[in-house]
């Protein structure tokens, strides 16, 4: 609960790091598959890097014969919730390559302008509240206090389905030229589809408190099934 704020931290420059990079591969080889080519390989980079960290951390610790003992129990906890956040990529992303093989790079470019403005609507309202809910709920389910815990996530269920609601609803009576505030005038066909994609977007936000009660119950395994399938269903 105390590194929330570095968590926070991380994940915005995780996030404009890997922007940035991606818009320099495109820049550098000039098509739009190095774009999100480059986004898979920093996340399976940064798999990488977390991994080496945590056993530098495990060596470190070494002396502690409870950390050894345990390094399974991590492994199975940690194994499948990795392969979990592989999957989350090809869940966000997939669908992407999968226009740019089966259409054009311009479809994929309208397709990616509706895409990122739903995911910047629902950083706007929901990360926030589900990254600074998700040590309080561990917090309770820690110290036995499991009934506060599920109060908690159905308390989060509701509020979501709120927000998701009025959301799509206001995104749908926006004229459709206001679109042209986020993107040029080329991209009017991506204001379109953005109030299906957002509602698939706000829907798909309920991953985190749905998900959260196989991480409190150590259940990752069924978690990265999901992910997978969930992925390869939207492909």
């Amino acid at each position: 609960e105390d590194q929330i704020w570095s968590y926070n931290a991380v994940g915005i420059i995780r996030k404009y790091t890997s922007m940035v990079i991606s818009v320099a591969a495109v820049l550098v080889f000039g098509q739009l598959f190095y774009f999100y080519t480059s986004q898979l390989l920093i996340e399976a980079a940064l798999v990488v890097i977390l991994w080496i960290l945590i056993r530098k951390k495990l060596r470190a610790e070494r002396g502690g014969p409870s950390i050894l003992k345990a390094l399974p129990e991590y492994m199975l906890y940690g194994g499948p919730t990795v392969l979990a956040m592989l999957a989350s990529v090809l869940l966000t992303q997939g669908d992407r390559y999968m226009i740019a093989l089966l259409m054009s790079t311009e479809d994929v470019a309208v397709f990616s302008v509706a895409a990122n403005l739903g995911s910047y609507v629902k950083d706007l309202l929901i990360s926030a509240v589900a990254l600074s809910m998700t040590p309080m709920i561990f917090r309770y389910w820690e110290e036995g206090r499991q009934a506060e815990a599920k109060k908690t996530v159905s308390d989060i269920v509701r509020l979501f389905f709120l927000l998701g609601t009025a959301t799509v609803l206001m995104i749908a009576l926006v004229p459709v030229e206001a679109v042209t505030l986020a993107a040029s005038a080329k991209y009017l066909p991506a204001a379109h589809i953005l109030p299906p994609l957002l509602a698939g977007i706000m829907l798909g936000s309920f991953v985190f408190p749905f998900s959260i009660g196989l991480h409190l119950r150590k259940q990752t395994f069924s978690l990265m099934v999901l992910t997978l399938g969930a992925a390869l269903l939207n492909m």
